[in-house]
C-alpha cells in the first residue's frame, strides 16, 4: 500500500495477487484521515486474501457450508442506509412524482430541505429511523402542525415513486402524526376595523383589502386579480392553493367593488393592484398597517388579512346564503372547513323570538 497526493486529495495504491496495480480514492484532503482509510483498506484486502487461502484448503462441501453461513450472517441492518445501483436519486423524485399527481411548491421545498439536512442522495438510503430523526430534529419542538404537514408532503412523494425507487413502502408511512396543540386561528375583521385599514392603506393594498372584503379571496389571489378574470359580472379565478386540483371559484362582483375597479382604469392584462411586490414585503407592510390601525390579535384569534376571508363567510351566513353556495365561493370542499370560518351571530338571535316561560 502507498499513499499519494494528487491535487488536494489523497489516493492509495496496491497490487492484487496477480500483480495488477489498483487505485483507491480516499476523498480526503487531510493526510491523517487518508492514512486511516489506507489502513482500513489494507486490513480488508488481507482478510479477503486469508479467506481465499482458507477456502482453497477446504473441501467443496465445507466451502458450501461456509458460504451458506456467510449469507445467513450478512443480513443488512434495516436502519443502516445502503444504496443499490440503479435506484432513483432524491433530487429527481419530485419530477417523477409530478408525472402521477400535481404537487405544490411546498412538496418541492420540503424535499429539498430533507436532502440538505440528511445529506443523502438516493431514495433507498432513507429508512424509517432516518425519516423520524429528520422530522424530530426539524419540527419536533413545534405544536405538531408543521411536523404533520412535512410528514405528509414527503410521504406523498415517496409513495408516488415506489416503483422507481425500488422501495416496498414509504419510510414516512409508518410514522404516526403528532397531536396538534396551541392552534391559533384567524379572527373576524369587523366593518369598523376594515374601514380603518382601508383608509390608511397605500393604493395597492387598499385595492387588495376591498377585493378581500367582497370576495373572500386569499391574500396573493387578491394581488394577482386581473380584469380578464371578471366575465359578465363574475370573478372566475383558480386560487393558487387549489391550482393543482384545477378547482376554480366563481364569485359575483359586488356593485361597490365593481365601481371601484372601474375607476382604476387598468388594462386587461394588468393586475388591479399593479405590480406585485415580493410576498415577504406584502406581509411586512400589512403587519405594520394592522399595528398602526390598532387591529390586533385577541383571544378569538389572530388579526390578519386572512380575517377578511373569515368575515366574508360570516357575512354570507348572516345574509342566509345557502351553505353550499358559500362553500363554492370560498373554494372549500367540506362544510366542516366552512364552519371553522363562520362566526354567525344573527341566527342565534332567533332565540329571542322564543315564547317566554311566563314567570310574571
Amino acid at each position: 500500500m502507498a499513499l499519494r497526493k494528487i491535487g488536494k486529495y489523497y489516493y492509495t495504491y496496491f497490487r492484487d495477487e496477480s500483480g495488477k496495480l489498483h487505485t483507491f480514492a480516499t476523498g480526503q484532503t487531510v493526510e491523517a484521515e487518508a492514512l486511516k482509510l489506507d489502513r482500513a483498506n489494507l486490513a480488508r484486502i488481507r482478510s479477503i486474501r486469508q479467506r481465499k487461502m482458507m477456502l482453497r484448503l477446504c473441501t467443496p462441501d465445507e466451502q458450501h457450508q461456509i458460504a451458506a453461513a456467510e449469507r445467513t450472517h450478512s443480513v443488512p441492518d434495516p436502519d443502516q442506509p445502503i444504496h443499490q445501483r440503479g435506484t432513483v436519486r432524491l433530487d429527481q423524485m419530485f419530477d417523477l412524482a409530478c408525472k402521477y399527481r400535481a404537487l405544490s411548491r411546498k412538496h418541492r421545498n420540503t424535499l429539498a430541505d430533507f436532502i440538505r439536512v440528511t445529506g443523502l442522495k438516493y431514495a433507498d438510503q432513507v429508512t424509517p429511523r432516518i425519516a423520524r430523526d429528520y422530522l424530530e430534529k426539524r419540527y419536533g419542538t413545534g405544536n405538531g402542525k408543521t411536523y404533520n404537514n412535512s410528514r405528509t408532503y414527503l410521504n406523498t412523494i415517496f409513495r408516488l415513486c415506489l416503483i422507481e425507487s425500488g422501495l416496498s413502502a414509504s419510510p414516512f408511512a409508518s410514522l404516526l402524526p403528532r397531536r396538534v396543540s396551541q392552534t391559533v386561528g384567524h379572527r373576524q375583521i369587523t366593518r369598523e376595523e376594515f374601514l380603518r385599514l382601508f383608509h390608511a392603506a397605500p393604493p395597492a393594498y387598499k385595492t387588495a383589502l376591498l377585493i378581500g372584503w367582497h370576495t373572500g379571496l386569499r391574500l396573493m389571489d387578491c394581488f394577482r386579480l386581473r380584469p380578464t378574470d371578471i366575465v359578465d359580472g363574475w370573478i372566475i379565478i383558480t386560487p393558487a392553493k387549489t391550482a393543482r386540483y384545477k378547482r376554480a371559484v366563481e364569485i359575483p362582483v359586488h356593485a361597490e367593488l365593481q365601481k371601484y375597479l372601474d375607476n382604476l382604469g387598468k388594462s386587461p392584462d394588468e393586475p388591479f393592484c399593479g405590480k406585485t411586490p415580493g410576498q415577504a414585503i406584502i406581509h411586512r407592510t400589512l403587519s405594520k398597517l394592522f399595528r398602526s390601525c390598532e387591529v390586533l390579535d385577541t383571544p378569538e384569534g389572530k388579526a390578519s388579512f386572512h380575517g377578511l376571508r373569515v368575515s366574508f363567510v360570516s357575512r354570507c351566513d348572516a345574509a342566509n346564503i345557502p351553505r353550499h353556495a358559500t362553500r363554492g365561493m370560498a373554494g372549500q370542499r367540506q362544510d366542516s372547513t366552512t364552519d371553522r370560518y363562520s362566526h354567525d351571530r344573527q341566527t342565534p338571535l332567533r332565540i329571542l323570538e322564543l315564547p317566554p316561560a311566563g314567570i310574571d
